[in-house]
């Protein structure tokens, strides 16, 4: 019987919550969460982005499917980790709680690495989240760059990378 029982949970995928090893969910926000702010997406436009990234314009942007996803995550008991490239804004948690985006921890772009690459950025950043965890966790990683995927799926140990 105990064998059964052990085949059910490898069958529906249960066997992480059984040895307690950690799921991690990490998200990009715009493009990903939420629809992304201005035009950067399109033009590249850093000085323009900065611009229009202010908090009114955030709190009216549509939310995506993939944010429901991660409410859902969240309830299952997932780590949850928001990772953007976007300058370190005091008001961004804010923004996540009043649109209901439950996290763990949000890592921002620091002032002093404006002149890092988005990819690099998340690289770093994603690995000093999970390097608690030693090589004990799952991680799925949610982003809407082909770059940034690469980066993660090139770069980051036992990642499972979502293109979206």
């Amino acid at each position: 019987m105990k064998k059964d029982k052990m085949m059910i949970r490898i069958e529906n995928k249960n066997l992480l919550k059984s040895f307690d090893i950690p799921i991690i969910k990490a998200y990009d926000f715009d493009g990903t969460l939420f629809e992304p702010i201005g035009t950067y997406e399109q033009d590249y436009d850093l000085e323009k982005f900065k611009k229009d990234n202010t908090f009114f314009k955030n709190l009216f942007t549509e939310e995506l499917p993939l944010a429901e996803e991660l409410r859902k995550a969240k309830k299952r008991g997932n780590i949850i980790y928001i990772i953007t490239a976007r300058e370190w804004k005091w008001w961004f948690p804010l923004l996540l709680w009043l649109k209901n985006i439950p996290y763990d921890e949000i890592r921002q772009r620091p002032k002093a690495r404006e002149n890092i690459s988005t990819h690099k950025l998340k690289k770093e950043q994603l690995i000093e989240l999970i390097s608690k965890y030693g090589n004990s966790y799952e991680l799925d990683f949610y982003d809407d760059s082909s770059l940034n995927c690469n980066e993660i799926e090139q770069g980051v140990k036992y990642a499972v990378v979502h293109k979206v």
